[in-house]
């Protein structure tokens, strides 16, 4: 079950599709749990804005074997890269996700299969 601040993260990324968002999938996670912590007045639980991996394992405590709306999906590359974004809703074997596209700037929503990720965290 998704918390109010994960709701609130999804709720603002969902509102923000389309837009024109010039920044990683790191950065994007980070503004969107900032603004929503702020309007709820809890602190952010992410750590500044750091890569992907790097939150990946510091928040072990956080990581969910079932994914939710407003949880933080990671997926990986053979070269070790992860990245990131909010998981907008889960479909059988799939998850459709909200996050920034570096090939065109602005914020999509994106189909993965859950096989492809490396995990979720529920904050």
């Amino acid at each position: 079950m998704a918390s109010k601040l994960s709701k609130a993260v999804f709720d603002k990324a969902a509102a923000s599709v389309g837009q024109s968002e010039p920044m990683t999938a790191e950065e994007f996670v980070y503004e969107l749990y900032d603004s929503a912590a702020n309007d709820l007045g809890v602190p952010n639980p992410l750590p500044p804005v750091v890569k992907a991996a790097v939150w990946w394992s510091r928040l072990k405590p956080k990581r969910v074997m079932i994914p939710s709306v407003g949880d933080v999906f990671f997926i990986g590359d053979k070269s070790g890269n992860m990245r990131c974004g909010i998981i907008g809703g889960v479909f059988l074997t799939n998850i459709i996700c909200i996050e920034p596209s570096e090939k065109n700037k602005a914020v999509i929503t994106e189909v993965h299969c859950l096989a492809d990720c490396k995990g979720y965290l529920r904050l």
